[in-house]
């Protein structure tokens, strides 16, 4: 009985969340400073695994994909701080880690406030290991890497539950 609420309690230490607003940039030039935000979160994989046993019985598949992630990583960056990261040499070093670690570009979209980019890399098996996507505006950028093991076939099952339950609202 003791196990469960220590499990938890790791659970949400191993939960990191790390905010700023932009100082370090005013440090290093203070006429470019403007307020900006940044965010870098990454959750682990058992979070995932718990909050899946939440999950209805009708929403198989998508207990299925809770429980074969493995992990995420978000980065926000709004205002002065994307502007700065669209430049930074950590974007650049995810780009390069992403082309040698062979991730396919599956989808993206375009607009005049920006764009939407969305990658997967696959295992030789056919397994869905990695999903990347990234929202880049003028306004900010948004990555997402989800970290996981999937079969295709469900995340196709998924999407079709997914069009069907907001095609009838």
């Amino acid at each position: 009985m003791k196990t469960l609420p220590t499990l938890l309690f790791f659970c949400f230490i191993s939960f990191n969340v790390l905010a700023s607003s932009g100082n370090e940039i005013a440090n290093q030039n203070p006429s470019l400073y403007e307020p900006g935000e940044k965010v870098s979160l990454y959750v682990p994989g058992i979070l995932f695994k718990i909050g899946s046993l939440f999950l209805d019985d009708d929403a198989k598949e998508a207990k299925y994909v809770m429980r074969r992630v493995r992990g995420m990583r978000l980065l926000v960056r709004e205002g002065m701080a994307a502007r700065v990261f669209k430049d930074s040499p950590q974007l650049n070093r995810i780009q390069k880690r992403m082309e040698k670690k062979n991730y396919e570009e599956f989808m993206s979209v375009e607009d005049e406030d920006g764009n939407v980019s969305m990658s997967l890399r696959e295992n030789k098996k056919g397994f869905i290991r990695n999903v990347a996507m990234m929202v880049n505006s003028d306004d900010g950028i948004v990555f997402l890497n989800l970290r996981c093991k999937l079969k295709p076939k469900y995340l196709k099952e998924l999407v079709k539950q997914a069009n069907k339950r907001y095609s009838k609202a």
